[in-house]
């Protein structure tokens, strides 16, 4: 994983924080942004998650 893709994934625990409640769609945004930054073998399994929770 490159350092750009680390870094928003950094960034965004960061937001999160430990105990925060993360909500259905919060998730399911967060996913579509990593398939769109996601190698394209990475990109198809989020896509089936998110598929399976929508």
């Amino acid at each position: 994983m490159d350092t750009e893709k680390l870094e928003l994934l950094q960034r965004f625990s960061m937001l999160m924080g430990p105990k925060t409640r993360i909500d259905r769609e919060l998730l399911k945004n967060f996913l579509v942004v990593l398939s769109l930054i996601a190698d394209r073998d990475v990109s198809d399994e989020l896509i089936k998650v998110l598929q399976r929770i929508s």
